[in-house]
This record gives structure tokens, C-alpha cells and sequence, in this order.
């Protein structure tokens, strides 16, 4: 059966009956074991993080960093730019840090 219509034929006339509001029903009962060992793959598995070579911050590989805007030695978001005198001076200092460890 390829669609959710039956075909009825009354008296001369052409009816259809759509049975697609209808619900499915398991035929048969899945046991705790089953439905375990079908779940048992369904799992979120932990982000994948490396260091930042430029800031040494945890970074998703293949993405740029956050913090210094920096992927694979080049820079490609100027974080220094939207930040008042204090914010930059203040990620400044902490960017020179983080290249002396």
C-alpha cells in the first residue's frame, strides 16, 4: 500500500477514505532489552577542544579563536577593534602574557 487512501466502491459512487490522522501501532512489544541496546549509541559525545597557538586558550579545531581572533597564524577577526581603551589594554597585556608561557 503506498498511500494512506482506501478505495471504495458503493453503488456506483467513487469514495475515498483518508486514514492518514490515524496513528501507528507497534505490532509487536519491545522489550527493555531492545530498546537498551538501540539507545545504547544514542549519546552526546564531549566537544573536541585544542589550545589556541597564539593565546593557548581551548579552541574547537578547525575555528577561529574567540579570544584573539586568530587561525593557523593569521589573523582574521580584529577582537582589539569594538573594545574601549581599558577593555584592549586590559586583553592586551593578557595576550603578551599568554605568549611568554
Amino acid at each position: 500500500m503506498l498511500t494512506n487512501h482506501e478505495f471504495v466502491i458503493c453503488e456506483n459512487s467513487f469514495k475515498i477514505r483518508d486514514y492518514s490522522s490515524q496513528m501507528a501501532v507497534p505490532r509487536h512489544k519491545h522489550t527493555r532489552s531492545s530498546v537498551g541496546q538501540r539507545r545504547m549509541h544514542i549519546f552526546i559525545t564531549p566537544a573536541a577542544l585544542t589550545t589556541c597557538k597564539k593565546c593557548g586558550k581551548p579552541v574547537r579545531p578547525h575555528i577561529v579563536c574567540k579570544n584573539c581572533g586568530y587561525y593557523k597564524g593569521t589573523e582574521f577577526i580584529n577582537v582589539l577593534g569594538k573594545l574601549t581603551k581599558k577593555e584592549k589594554k586590559a586583553r592586551e597585556k593578557e595576550m603578551k602574557e599568554a605568549e611568554k608561557k
